[in-house]
């Protein structure tokens, strides 16, 4: 993954990369191909970074899309969870329910 200059706008944008029998588990350039295809699908949302290009260059693939500034859910999720407490409180617990709750249904509200 990289992060670049777009030349013609000048923006900053991701640029992340595929390489055949890199991934052990699975196959790393199908896997960009979906994600092209999920962000592309989603993309009218404006919920999801806007994709900018997708090509092949040589045997590598290139999935370029927006920089979006924010953390990442699992950056999120990781800080929030109650399963990392030693000593969780209800407090804890209700405020993980709620932080999830509201995520969640803000996902399946983007999603519908």
């Amino acid at each position: 993954v990289y992060i670049a200059e777009d030349t013609t706008t000048g923006d900053d944008v991701v640029i992340k990369e595929a390489r055949p029998f890199i991934s052990t588990t699975e196959n790393s350039l199908e896997l960009l191909k979906k994600e092209h295809r999920i962000l592309s699908k989603l993309g009218m949302t404006g919920f999801v970074p806007k994709v900018i290009d997708f090509f092949q260059d040589w045997e590598h693939l290139f999935l370029v899309m927006e920089r979006v500034e924010g953390g990442s859910l699992t950056s999120f999720a990781a800080g929030k969870n109650i399963t990392l407490k030693t000593n969780p409180t209800k407090e804890d617990a209700r405020e993980s329910y709620e932080n999830f709750r509201t995520i969640f249904l803000q996902l399946a509200h983007i999603l519908k």
